[in-house]
């Protein structure tokens, strides 16, 4: 079953993702085009990140399954 902590965590990650991107866009100096490829490229760092905190989360549940069977 999916920890309600972690759910938390992650749903809290999402969110502040979010409120960065949009303060961010808000206050951002630069060129559209420049800006555009620093967000594009920040996204791609946090997919990356986020996709390797699921991996590891799920090679946790998965060895707690293991463990209780």
């Amino acid at each position: 079953m999916i920890d309600s902590k972690n759910t938390k965590y992650l749903l809290a990650l999402l969110g502040g993702a979010a409120a960065g991107a949009v303060i961010a866009v808000l206050f951002a100096p630069s060129k559209g085009s420049d800006f555009r490829n620093k967000v594009k490229n920040d996204f791609d760092k946090s997919k990356e990140s986020l996709s390797e905190h699921l991996c590891n989360f799920t090679k946790a549940a998965e060895d707690l399954m293991t463990k209780f069977r």
